[in-house]
């Protein structure tokens, strides 16, 4: 047991990704995220956020939340499926 690591299991395998020599690691999470806000997390995106959404290239978008915007995950829902 690892008491002076915040999250071991997260960091293990970058550990050693990132160390090898012979492999190359895209530094690119594919996952869209707005900090224009400039605080300490990214914006809670919402149906106005919906053309930046579709413009990207990223697989995976954050942050939602449903109590300030649940329709902009079923506008996502809906275009995806």
């Amino acid at each position: 047991m690892d008491r002076y690591r915040i999250i071991p299991d997260e960091s293990y395998y970058h550990t050693i990704f990132c160390n090898a020599d012979h492999l190359r690691v895209c530094s690119d999470d594919f996952r869209f995220k707005d900090w224009s806000a400039r605080g300490s997390h990214p914006k809670t995106l919402g149906i106005e956020d919906i053309p930046q959404l579709e413009n990207t290239t990223a697989h995976f978008a954050r942050k939602f939340d449903t109590d300030v915007d649940s329709a902009v995950l079923d506008v996502l829902d809906k275009r995806t499926c």
